[in-house]
């Protein structure tokens, strides 16, 4: 999942993207979101879950202000037997 989300934000022209690599080192930090952007000099942070139950797989992706510690964007998509995302 990582992976294809940074791919995916690679994509998009003038947009830094920090590599899975350094990303990684902050998975199970005990840092604050600020902290945690101004390390890595950027002004926004990812952050998501995937919860499955049975057949379906719920994607929730938040976009974080690093300064502000808050969110300005959230989306969550859920996925069924259909194989299709849909947005809710």
């Amino acid at each position: 999942m990582t992976e294809a989300l940074i791919s995916r934000l690679s994509s998009i022209r003038d947009l830094h993207v920090i590599s899975r690599t350094t990303a990684m080192q902050y998975k199970d930090t005990k840092l604050r979101l600020p902290e945690i952007a101004k390390v890595l000099r950027v002004d926004a942070l990812v952050e998501g879950s995937v919860i499955r139950e049975g057949n379906r797989v719920r994607v929730t992706a938040q976009l974080i202000r690093g300064t502000a510690d808050e969110h300005f964007w959230s989306e969550t998509y859920d996925r069924g037997n259909d194989q299709t995302f849909c947005s809710l």
